[in-house]
């Protein structure tokens, strides 16, 4: 594997770790002693997240 594709495997493997606690914390009890203004903020940084991992997922598809 080449090292661009190592790093962005990488980078892959730690946003979809990333994006897997944010959801846990947005579906979780301690979301709801968040203020309205930054849960709404939240749930916006997690789609951003997950739009960015399915790039990222698309381009290691691409690669292989």
């Amino acid at each position: 594997m080449s090292d661009f594709k190592e790093r962005l495997q990488v980078e892959h493997d730690e946003l979809r770790e990333k994006v897997e606690r944010l959801r846990v914390f947005i579906t979780g009890k301690k979301f709801a002693e968040v203020d309205s203004f930054q849960q709404g903020l939240l749930i916006v940084q997690l789609s951003c997240m997950t739009t960015y991992l399915s790039v990222l997922g698309m381009r290691l598809n691409n690669l292989n």
